[in-house]
């Protein structure tokens, strides 16, 4: 007699084809450890739907990381996102730019303004005409900062007492931008190896339910075979 196509998820009481289900008895030990908890009639000689399966295993990799420790606010975001079936990343260096006060922004330009080649030529022409105008009576003849230069002493310090802190704020920012682009990283990442693996496992369950559904195609054919011989037979 040839059996039935059709069987029923022990989780969602739903009927399927076989070829859609996968056999509890196929599954790991994790994911049955959890089955069994939560539903007191689960037989191992069953089947379970390809969507509970995939529900089993984020609470299998949420036990994993919980084993390991106090789950971060990262994993939890990344278990929500592979249930919304979301997408993770969303880090954007220009989105961060325009989240920070206008007052951060100009002091970043500053700080990137006084570290590069162009503040330092500039700031040296500005220097050298400086002591020019104040060391050559010709062009000056009462120098407002005569030698030995009290004035651009007093000009530097101020300069260098207001950089010094605008450049500390403008790294701070440059570190809260790292450690919120490796957050996204690390949270990409696990999402990432979180879904191969489970891509992995669907397609060694693709397999063995393929392998079933021609071992049963086969039996059919045997079926169909014997009839005929039969039938040859009278």
């Amino acid at each position: 007699m040839r059996t039935s196509n059709t069987a029923t998820c022990q989780v969602c009481k739903k009927s399927f084809d076989k070829h859609l289900l996968i056999p509890a008895e196929s599954l790991k030990t994790g994911y049955l450890d959890i089955l069994q908890s939560q539903h007191t009639t689960w037989d191992t000689a069953g089947y379970i739907c390809s969507h509970d399966l995939a529900a089993v295993r984020l609470q299998h990799v949420a036990e994993i990381l919980r084993d390991d420790g106090a789950m971060s606010e990262a994993e939890k975001q990344v278990i929500q996102s592979i249930q919304d079936e979301d997408i993770i990343s969303t880090f954007s260096d220009a989105e961060y730019e325009k989240s920070l006060p206008p007052l951060d922004r100009l002091s970043d330009k500053i700080a990137s303004f006084g570290g590069s080649w162009t503040f330092i030529v500039s700031f040296f022409v500005v220097l050298i005409v400086w002591m020019i105008i104040n060391s050559i009576t010709l062009i000056s003849a009462t120098p407002f900062d005569p030698y030995p230069f009290i004035l651009l002493n007093l000009v530097l310090s101020c300069i260098a007492a207001i950089q010094a802190p605008i450049i500390l704020m403008s790294q701070k920012r440059a570190e809260s931008r790292d450690r919120a682009r490796a957050e996204n990283d690390y949270k990409t990442n696990l999402k990432a190896e979180i879904e191969i693996r489970n891509l992995h496992e669907k397609l060694d369950n693709f397999t063995r339910t393929r392998w079933n559904t021609m071992v049963e195609m086969q039996e059919v054919q045997m079926e169909m075979l014997q009839e005929i011989l039969e039938k040859t037979k009278k």
